[in-house]
Parts: C-alpha cells; structure tokens; sequence
C-alpha cells in the first residue's frame, strides 16, 4: 500500500497535572479500553494509520484517560483540540 504525506502531524503524548503528580502517557503505548486491547505501536505504524483506525485509537485513548482520572473529562472535555497538526515542515507533502 503506499502511503501519502499530507502535511498533517499527529501528537502522540499528553501530560496530565493533578495536584502535585505530573503523568505523560503516549497513544503509541499499549492501553486497554473496554475489551479491547491495544497494542503498541512503531512511531512507523503510528505515522501509517488510516484516518480512520487513528480516530478509532485517539477515541479509546482520550476514554481510557478519563477512567484513569477521576474529574478530568469535566476538567478537559475536549482532549482531541491540537491532537493533529499542519507541519509540513515536519511532514512535506509528498
């Protein structure tokens, strides 16, 4: 399958402060959400995503930090803000 570079960057960690604990956790690590289990990822297999299983993973992972932390979908509603970027610096388009 060949893949294109559309400028887009996609974050792969966030850095959750409560109190006094500071805690990053990556998209690219393997979590469990429900009953699925995922696994972790290459930065390569990451980067090589369909939209559509990346918006999948993103969606299981911002659920999954919320039942890690307990006020923080109230707190941070929306975790998908600046989860993609345009860098085509970073990412030229091909």
């Amino acid at each position: 399958m060949a893949y294109t570079n559309t400028g887009y960057a996609r974050k792969k960690t966030i850095t959750i402060t409560k109190g006094s604990a500071v805690n990053t956790h990556s998209i690219t690590a393997s979590f469990t959400f429900g009953s699925k289990n995922y696994p972790a990822l290459t930065d390569d297999a990451f980067a090589k995503l369909s939209v559509s299983d990346y918006e999948t993973r993103l969606t299981a992972f911002i659920k999954h930090l919320y039942s890690l932390y307990e006020g923080l979908e109230t707190d941070c509603p929306d975790l998908t803000i600046n989860t993609v970027t345009y860098e085509p610096q970073m990412c030229p388009l091909s």
